[in-house]
């Protein structure tokens, strides 16, 4: 587990630098001042039952108007030995995708395009970030990946 948290972050900290290069050079152009790129990495731990979750939340900014924000989580049934489990281990997707959907049908002016007035979701994700708190599963989704960017990350709550 400590391996895929510190894999996950050196990513992050390869592609914000990546980024920030990119960026610095465009500007450069331009002669625009440029302000420091930034990357927080903050996490919550939360049990339920045998369940144990590490909920990673990433922002990051280079430049521009808006920061960008990206969920992920690290899952472990809590067993002699720990076994990660990805969403689709403990829940139907299909069945999962039909009750996000409709939530999302409900509330369709925060989850729909601003061009088509469709909703976004394709389906959730093999590695879709998720957790489990008092009987309730909560479906984590990235800024911009359900929504508008102004609502930053999306949590849907489905009672179990």
């Amino acid at each position: 587990m400590n391996k895929k948290i510190s894999d996950y972050y050196n990513a992050e900290m390869m592609e914000i630098k990546l980024s920030a290069t990119e960026y610095l050079e465009d500007m450069k152009q331009y002669d625009i001042p440029v302000s420091k790129s930034v990357l927080n990495m903050d996490y919550k731990l939360i049990e339920a039952g045998d369940l144990v979750s590490i909920v990673i939340t990433i922002r990051t900014y280079i430049g521009g108007a808006t920061d960008m924000s990206r969920v992920m989580s690290v899952n472990i049934i809590n067993e002699p030995v720990g076994k990660q489990v990805g969403i689709s281990d403990i829940f139907d997707v299909n069945s999962l995708n039909h009750l996000i959907l409709q939530y999302m049908s409900y509330n369709k002016k925060n989850y729909s395009t601003f061009s088509t007035g469709e909703l976004t979701l394709q389906s959730v994700r093999e590695d879709q970030a998720f957790y489990i708190e008092n009987n309730t599963l909560y479906i984590l989704f990235n800024k911009y990946e359900i929504a508008p960017g102004a609502g930053e990350i999306q949590t849907i709550a489905i009672p179990l």
